[in-house]
């Protein structure tokens, strides 16, 4: 009878140790600032992974904006500090949000790339604009997503306007 209860035991600890393991991959780093959803102004759709580490524009999921993100899930970021006054958005896949100054993407966070260094022109959490080396994160109506320097003319200002969960930068 002791020797089942210890496998049982034994099973029951293995589980939990691999169940913890599971979470911890998708959990902020120890210098995390906070966990934020970024929604655009101009479509309301969420800044998200499609699934297949793609960035996209998506439809956020009901109630998704009104409260902190309890769960990693394609519309989580988690903002940290890149040492340089400047934040480095991470996506609950682990990537991080990047451009190469015409394109965002994700890209493997690398200490240093300039492309995966954001700025906010805004402490309030509408109308908040991302900028990684002058150049504004920018949506469009058809679900597209680009990088626009300030004298390019958008047809919509909103195109650049972000809603923001929360504000790590204030």
């Amino acid at each position: 009878m002791f020797s089942r209860m210890l496998k049982k035991l034994l099973a029951l600890t293995t589980g939990v140790a691999a169940l913890t393991g599971a979470l911890a991959v998708n959990a902020p780093s120890a210098d995390a600032l906070t966990t934020l959803v970024i929604k655009s102004e101009l479509t309301s759709n969420c800044l998200a992974d499609n699934g297949s580490d793609l960035l996209v524009q998506r439809r956020c999921s009901s109630g998704q904006f009104s409260v902190f993100v309890s769960a990693p899930d394609a519309f989580t970021w988690y903002a940290t500090s890149t040492g340089t006054g400047k934040m480095r958005l991470r996506n609950h896949n682990g990537m991080c949000l990047d451009n190469d100054g015409w394109w965002p993407y994700f890209g493997n966070c690398v200490a240093g790339d300039s492309g995966q260094e954001w700025n906010i022109t805004s402490c309030a959490t509408t109308d908040a604009e991302l900028v990684s080396n002058g150049k504004y994160l920018t949506a469009w109506p058809d679900g597209g997503l680009s990088m626009r320097g300030p004298d390019q003319n958008l047809g919509n200002p909103d195109s650049r306007q972000w809603r923001v969960s929360t504000s790590p930068w204030c």
